[in-house]
């Protein structure tokens, strides 16, 4: 897991040195959000503790490398307030949620679920979303929609089943100008 802490400074590094000489606001602005969520992040990892500025799964995920890295998991109230935050987003009921938070190993394995239920999600609508536009773009609108319609049959993070419901929608409006 070293390497993944070689990974983030690496970046840090090469954000600074974009700081260094870029020279358009718009992206200095950008490498600036950039840096200051990366170190944000990196610091989540080193110490354990959140931050409330930056985002949810990212403080989720930075937590899950420190303790596949062997540091214990701390479960502050900061910790279960955001566990019981995003749980529902990765479709896990409030039981699921509550019977987990009862200790470290079952907050670890709730994080856990959460994650993986992102990262499966994700993959699935990414896979669904190249063979729907491949379809649709050979002239099968019912291929196309059977994509999205495999997706819905299975998912359960409500964000991705929002995305696949859109996209089987837009399938019914005028084909996108090419």
């Amino acid at each position: 897991m070293k390497s993944a802490s070689r990974c983030a400074e690496s970046r840090l590094q090469v954000t600074r040195e974009v700081l260094a000489v870029e020279v358009v606001p718009l992206y200095r602005q950008h490498a600036e959000i950039l840096l200051n969520e990366s170190t944000g992040l990196a610091e989540v990892h080193a110490t354990g503790r959140l931050h409330p500025d930056l985002d949810d799964r990212q403080q989720l995920a930075a937590l899950a490398l420190r303790v596949q890295q062997g540091y214990a998991l701390e479960l502050a109230d900061d910790l279960r307030a955001l566990l019981r935050r995003t749980a529902p987003t990765a479709a896990l009921s409030e039981a699921e949620t509550e019977e987990a938070l009862k200790n470290p190993e079952g907050a670890e394995a709730l994080m856990g679920m959460i994650l993986s239920r992102f990262r499966e999600a994700q993959s699935r609508f990414l896979h669904s979303m190249y063979r729907m536009t491949s379809l649709r773009d050979a002239g099968d609108l019912e291929g196309a929609r059977q994509q999205m319609r495999d997706v819905l049959a299975v998912e359960l993070v409500p964000q991705y089943r929002r995305m696949a419901e859109e996209q089987l929608r837009g399938l019914d409006g005028p084909a996108p100008e090419s």
